[in-house]
């Protein structure tokens, strides 16, 4: 895409002015009039006063684009603040789609999200649902690197992609299965005591007891000495009280890992609990050996599909390979059991031992953006209204709002109307599923303004429609990029390298302007961004100007520290631990139980699977996935002629079977449908998928006149809208993701177009 800069710079089809529109929003094509930028935002702000007087904040709404895929990296942090300035706790983004499991859903075993793996110093690395030789070079180069100085690599994808070629060992599970091969890995682990005990007994609540019929953990009764302590066994089968705040070196005993107590059990200690078990108690440890205990080699083969010599290659290897680190990503989240598959993962980490140690996932020294996003203005009460919380009070919209709650808001007012939308490059209806429902929603509101290079399908509903600047064209500020330690604290400075075409102007200009037109100009540095820039250097010691001569940029020192859950700060003597209810990693989760779900690492089965839905299987016997292009960036870029000469038409990927019992020669032409949509997509007949599977591509609108290839109607079934394929009525249960890369779907041959 980089070598494409010019032609998406100089693109003739780039918005350069901002526009009104001056038809009806049912009407087929938006018409436009130019306005000016001081015309257009006096508008934009007006509405959204207006509609905070009448409806309440929160019936305002932002959206942006990932920040894994564009320029959004850079201002993201101020858009936040600018939705929580004005109030509103609903800020659109793909999260729940894209790595909200893997970011902030581990922080219910963690107590924070995955850290960075160091493959370099590993003896064993796990790449899981991530294609990093399509979507992240520098995480292939480190694989690479590592493998050369002996660490083994284990990937794990359905798809045989350009990455498993560098992998000593490669399991491709049935899609949505991944849940069950950790499972059964964690079975192995248990059954052969090959995980680390001390690590599992000192550092996860593993040790702690449970009351059997309730679920809770035991406690020290209110009162005593030991009230709000966790209830443990130690070596002579007697009631102890663990106080997790204390470094384990301290603990007069050792906390048993196998151990229970009957309810009628006569105990001398039994008056400091704070609740009496009514069915009796066990470890935690000892409820997760039950747990998994179905999840033997034979439930693992049949579940999954894999060789059974694979699986036995994969639990030697995760049982001796030690230190060990693993990495997620899309593959992972786009399914609906997918927050339990990390879970499993977790948990089975967890017990290596090789959590924040020297080649695991370490957390590395960052360079923290403190207050940047506003946080602090807005009230707890506003926050709880966020769009989708009240579904999934634990998922992604902890942190921002889903699609599919937001439609629901705009077209039914539940739970309270949505009226006013402004949206930063979010091609929403292309990047979410369900789209002929997000139509409706978008033509519902009162007001919404969209900012983008490119009039996308999203301009069909707005009022405004404002030209953003190109990430070339945008001043930029990145503290701390992924990757390795060398790269956690790397600071650097990006000043635009052309001007803007025409009137457009940066997104971060474009937020820092509303604010100030909505009386925030004292919380936005006074309209200054370049002056935002420097406010964000100072704590660590660093100036804009010592950046912005310093094109390459520079690393604020920082030393990396491990186990740093060992740590005991000297003036109170507590120790560190981790940032969880019990300050251990939770290996039984008890905050999940309070919220009705499972405490445990559960497995659920896809919904492709026949035991989710027979009848549906039964008429979409397939399973549809998706992969990402190597140029193509979501729904970006298909207009650019140098990109859409590698991949011309929307295509979908078929095994050589699955192919011939559908009479499908390769290059011809057919329709996916499932019980949503469909969609008309070229074949291609490939072994790098399973059979019975079909993978396509989400993103195929923009059509490309200087190679006279046509555009694709986003709302038809004779486009190719992957996410019209897609409904909303089966979602996570805890993150509320969505299932688009393992959905039930039929392919249906389409006779050849008549010659000219």
């Amino acid at each position: 895409m980089g070598a494409a800069a010019p032609e998406l710079v100089s693109s003739p089809r780039r918005l350069r002015t901002p526009l009104k529109r001056v038809n009806p929003k049912d009407a087929p094509e938006p018409e436009w009039r130019e306005i000016s930028w001081d015309d257009a935002l006096e508008e934009l702000a007006g509405a959204m006063r207006g509609t905070r007087e009448r409806y309440g904040a929160e019936a305002v709404a932002f959206s942006r684009p990932t920040t894994s895929a564009n320029g959004s990296v850079d201002w993201n942090a101020y858009l936040f603040r600018l939705a929580n300035r004005f109030g509103t706790p609903n800020v659109h983004t793909t999260s729940y789609l894209c790595q909200w499991n893997r970011d902030e859903g581990l922080k219910h075993t963690y107590g924070v999200g995955l850290p960075n793996p160091e493959f370099e110093n590993a003896a064993l690395a796990i790449v899981c649902g991530h294609n990093p030789a399509v979507t992240n070079p520098m995480t292939l180069d480190r694989l690479r690197s590592a493998r050369r100085g002996g660490t083994k690599i284990v990937v794990v994808d359905p798809r045989r992609s350009e990455t498993t070629k560098f992998a000593d060992l490669w399991l491709a599970p049935r899609y949505g299965t991944d849940g069950a091969l950790m499972l059964g890995a964690l079975r192995h682990l248990l059954a052969v005591g090959e995980f680390d005990r001390d690590f599992t007994a000192a550092w996860t609540n593993a040790p702690f007891l449970v009351d059997r019929v309730s679920g809770r953990f035991l406690r020290g009764a209110p009162g005593t000495l030991w009230a709000g302590h966790y209830a443990v066994v130690d070596e002579n089968d007697g009631l102890r009280f663990l106080d997790p705040t204390r470094s384990p070196s301290e603990c007069p005993f050792e906390p048993q890992l196998e151990a229970s107590l009957r309810s009628d059990e006569s105990l001398r200690s039994r008056e400091a609990l704070e609740t009496q078990p009514a069915g009796g108690s066990a470890t935690a440890f000892l409820l997760l050996r039950e747990q998994v205990a179905p999840y033997t080699l034979d439930q693992v083969v049949a579940t999954t599909g894999l060789p059974a010599e694979d699986i036995r290659s994969f639990y030697r290897l995760i049982a001796t390979a030690r230190p060990s680190c693993y990495y997620t990503w899309n593959g992972w989240e786009q399914h609906a059991n997918s927050y339990y598959t990390h879970r499993a993962m977790a948990v089975l980490y967890a017990l290596t031992g090789s959590f924040d140690a020297r080649g695991g996932n370490v957390i590395h020294p960052t360079l923290e953006l403190g207050d940047l996003d506003g946080g602090s203005f807005l009230s707890p009460t506003q926050a709880q209204k966020r769009l989708g919380l009240e579904a999934h009070p634990l998922g992604a919209a902890t942190y921002s709002s889903d699609a599919n709650s937001f439609y629901r808001a705009a077209l039914e007012g539940k739970p309270y109307p949505l009226r006013v939308l402004v949206s930063f490059g979010s091609n929403m209806l292309l990047q979410n599923p369900d789209s002929d429902r997000g139509r409706a929603a978008l033509r519902s509101l009162d007001y919404h303004a969209h900012i983008d290079l490119f009039e996308t399908p999203m301009a069909g509903s707005a009022d405004l429609l404002l030209p953003a600047a190109q990430a070339w064209e945008s001043p930029g500020l990145r503290l701390g990029f992924g990757g390795g330690e060398d790269t956690a604290r790397h600071a650097q400075y990006r000043p635009p390298v052309v001007s803007p075409a025409g009137a457009a102007r940066p997104d971060i200009d474009i937020i820092f302007a509303l604010a100030e037109r909505l009386g925030y100009a004292d919380d936005f540095w006074s309209g200054d961004v370049l002056a935002s820039f420097d406010a964000r250097l100072a704590p660590h010691g660093l100036r804009l100007d010592q950046l912005a001569a310093r094109p390459e940029g520079m690393c604020v020192p920082g030393r990396v520290e491990y186990r740093k859950h060992e740590l005991v700060d000297p003036s109170s003597g507590r120790v560190r631990g981790f940032a969880t209810p019990t300050r251990k990693i939770e290996v039984y989760a008890e905050r999940l139980l309070d919220y009705g779900y499972e405490p445990l690492p559960v497995y659920v089965a896809p919904s492709t699977s026949p035991a989710s839905n027979e009848a549906l299987a039964r008429d979409y016997p397939l399973v549809l996935s998706s992969n990402k292009l190597r140029v193509m960036v979501h729904s970006q870029h298909r207009g650019t002629p140098s990109l859409r000469r590698r991949w011309p038409e929307p295509f979908v990927e078929v095994h050589p079977l699955t192919a011939a019992t559908h009479s499908l020669e390769d290059g011809e032409w057919a329709r996916i449908e499932t019980a949503q949509g469909a969609m008309r997509v070229k074949v291609v007949i490939s072994s790098r998928v399973q059979e019975g599977v079909v993978v396509g591509q989400a993103g195929w609108w923009e059509g490309c006149p200087e190679l006279g290839l046509p555009g694709h109607d986003p709302f038809s079934d004779d486009g190719a809208n992957y996410n019209r394929l897609i409904s909303t009525s089966i979602v996570d249960v805890v993150s509320g993701g969505v299932p688009m890369k393992s959905y039930h779907c039929r392919l249906v041959k389409l006779p050849a177009p008549p010659e000219d």
